[in-house]
Parts: structure tokens; C-alpha cells; sequence
């Protein structure tokens, strides 16, 4: 099933199944395979869901809410996919092939986790999301391009010009200039649910995965040491 899929919507699924797993559940359904798409954080479908408000934090809590308490059984290899997921994904392959894109993208697996309504609708609805806005987000038109290293901004009508010799102001969030770097401080990254600096916490754990002909792959997932939060995957 996963031949044709991107790197971003395989990180994903792999990053269902360990979402899964770290809460306790014996499956991967829709509202796994979000967390997964959210969790991995880099796709256009990840950020139609920060757009519309999202956090894997508060996704990771309505998940629970949704699913219930974790299971006592601890199973070796991945866990079973429910049939709103197995659909889920199947659908996203029937889309990606009417749209004639040569892979599955991440975007595909969100749209067709939405239209299966599983639980993954629950978990939006009860963070005050419509699934319809998420839609809306991925379908319209891609955001601006940002603007390449070096290049001069368009002028924005009726601003002020700059006075000759003036320093140029400081783009919104741009981190200070130290001795001609950027200061570390502004720039380490951080845990996006706890909040925790990544430098010092960030840990890794392999992760096989199984495919549907029996093949075994291995990933690297690396995690939030201090709450454990998934953070991105690598084919090892």
C-alpha cells in the first residue's frame, strides 16, 4: 500500500503507529493518523491543522478523550489499522491518483481521514474545529513562497523610505546578530508541547515496521526526552 507515498505522509503513518503506542492503544485509527500528520509537522496538511488552531498537545488529550484508557496488552510488531484508517488510506492513493500526482502526500491522507468521518472528526469537533475548515485550508491556494535569501522586498505602498545611512529595521522575529551569528538562544529549538529546549532532552529509539508483503524497515524516531512527544522519523 505504501509504495507510491511520500516521505512526509510515511513519516506520518510511522508517527501513528508510535503515537499509538506511547498512549497506550492497541490500534491506529483516524485520530491516530492525525496525531501522526500533526506529530510530523512539516507537510501541507501539518500546517492546515496549526492554521486552524491545533496543538499535539491538545490533540494528543482529545485523542485519549476519543479512545478511552490504554489497553493492558503490549503487542510485538505494528499495531492492526481499523477500517476507517485502512480506508483512510486507501482513499488517499484513489485521490492522489485522480489529482495524477506521481505520490501519496500527507495532504491526501488528512482529506480522506476527514471524509471516513472516524474518530478523527470527534477529536476536531471537540477542539472547536469544523473538519470543512481543514478542507478549506488544504484545498485553496498555496501560501506565498517566502522570499528568497538575498532578494529585496517589494516596497509597501505608503511606507516611509529608509534615510541614507540608516540601519535597516530588524524583520518581525528575527533573532539579534552577535558578533556577526545569531544569537543561540533565539534559535534553539524547542518541544512543541512542553515547551522544553530540545538541546540536552532531544532523544531517539528505532522502530521497525512491517509491510503488507512481510518486508521489515527500521526508523529512527526522535522524541521529547523530557514529555515524550514524537518530534520526526528517518529511515535508518
Amino acid at each position: 500500500m505504501f509504495e507510491r507515498f511520500s516521505e512526509e505522509a510515511r513519516a506520518a503513518v510511522a508517527l501513528a503507529q508510535a503515537e499509538a503506542r506511547r498512549l497506550g492503544h492497541d490500534h491506529v485509527g483516524t485520530e491516530h493518523l492525525m496525531l501522526g500528520i500533526l506529530t510530523e509537522g512539516t507537510s501541507r496538511a501539518a500546517r492546515a491543522l496549526v492554521a486552524v488552531g491545533i496543538t499535539p498537545g491538545a490533540c494528543r488529550e482529545k485523542v485519549v478523550e476519543a479512545v478511552g484508557s490504554p489497553t493492558e496488552k503490549h503487542r510485538d510488531g505494528d499495531l492492526e489499522l481499523t477500517d476507517r484508517a485502512r480506508r483512510s488510506l486507501e482513499r488517499a492513493a484513489r485521490l492522489s491518483t485522480r489529482e495524477r500526482r506521481s505520490q501519496v502526500e500527507a495532504e491526501h491522507i488528512l482529506l480522506s481521514v476527514i471524509q471516513v468521518e472516524g474518530r478523527a472528526g470527534q477529536v476536531l469537533r471537540g477542539l472547536g474545529v469544523d473538519p470543512s475548515r481543514v478542507r478549506e485550508w488544504i484545498e485553496g491556494p498555496s501560501a506565498p513562497e517566502p522570499t528568497a535569501a538575498g532578494a529585496t522586498p517589494e516596497p509597501v505602498a505608503g511606507a516611509p523610505k529608509p534615510t541614507a545611512g540608516a540601519p535597516e529595521p530588524a524583520a518581525a522575529g528575527a533573532a539579534p546578530l552577535v558578533a556577526g551569528r545569531l544569537e543561540r538562544s533565539q534559535i534553539s529549538p524547542a518541544c512543541p508541547n512542553c515547551g522544553i529546549p530540545l538541546e540536552g532532552s532531544l532523544a531517539h529509539q528505532g522502530v521497525a515496521s512491517r509491510g503488507e508483503r512481510g518486508d521489515l524497515r527500521a526508523f529512527l524516531v526522535a522524541y521529547c526526552g523530557t514529555c515524550g512527544t514524537a518530534i520526526g522519523v528517518a529511515n535508518v
